[in-house]
């Protein structure tokens, strides 16, 4: 909890709601992965990636059938979800493609907790992913909580990367949330318990050059924050286009990655 809500108990009040109420859209979300008729299409997407319904449970992935069905349920007393109307409008803000275009619900959890939520569409919908409004990418690294182990932070790319690694065992890897890393999020990830860093990046042909600009820029901003054990993973090309972590996992094991 940010410490200077501490002092205001409205304030923090305010916050402990909003807090809950994202954790419950997460867990209708995750529900309705499993049990809603209209998800066909979603778990058959998952499927074609390789998850299981327990691994994206794990994952704590999950569907919204549509923005009207989630507002009911926030606020049917049957549910035992009174939510105000002010309340909902203030934490969550869901242009019109979430719940229609995209339907694949990714909490965006750092820290802990739920910030917002990313939405990715099944289809061939542009872009693949929408975000929650005022989602707050750059205060943490996405999927990062305490830092377990070693202390050695793995970044990868891609969400599902992350998600799927952790569900597999492998702690402290975490996704950059964006095309780049921002300082505030290794100064959280050292707040957290952070000593190194391993950067994990996509191995995708003819993007070389791209590549090795991004990594550049994020060790530049992991040494600015006075970190200066940075490794660098060069993943093997699996053949086909793009290797990730989680093409890696699949294909060649976990003990592998």
């Amino acid at each position: 909890v940010p410490a200077e809500l501490l002092s205001d108990p409205e304030t923090y009040q305010r916050y402990k709601d909003k807090a809950t109420l994202l954790e419950d859209c997460n867990s209708y979300f995750i529900y309705c992965l499993e049990h809603s008729s209209g998800a066909e299409d979603v778990r058959a997407y998952l499927s074609s990636r390789g998850y299981s319904l327990e691994d994206a449970k794990a994952m704590e992935l999950g569907y919204i059938p549509s923005q009207e069905k989630l507002f009911k349920y926030l606020t049917d007393p049957k549910n035992k979800k009174e939510y105000s109307q002010e309340l909902i409008s203030e934490t969550l803000q869901l242009n019109k493609g979430i719940g229609s275009t995209h339907r694949l619900t990714i909490p965006y959890r750092s820290g802990g907790s739920v910030k917002g939520f990313k939405f990715r569409t099944v289809g061939d919908a542009t872009p693949k992913y929408l975000n929650s409004t005022g989602l707050d990418r750059l205060g943490g690294f996405f999927n990062l909580s305490g830092v377990k182990g070693d202390k050695d932070v793995v970044i990868v790319e891609g969400e599902l990367d992350s998600l799927s690694a952790t569900a597999r065992g492998v702690d402290n890897v975490v996704a950059t949330g964006g095309s780049s890393i921002a300082s505030d999020q290794v100064k959280d990830a050292i707040r957290r318990g952070a000593k190194s860093f391993t950067l994990c990046f996509d191995k995708e042909p003819n993007k070389e050059e791209e590549t090795a600009k991004r990594i550049t820029s994020a060790i530049e901003v992991i040494l600015g924050e006075g970190v200066n054990r940075v490794y660098i993973v060069t993943l093997p090309d699996l053949g086909g286009g793009k290797t990730d972590p989680d093409r890696l996992i699949k294909e060649s094991g976990v003990e592998a990655f």
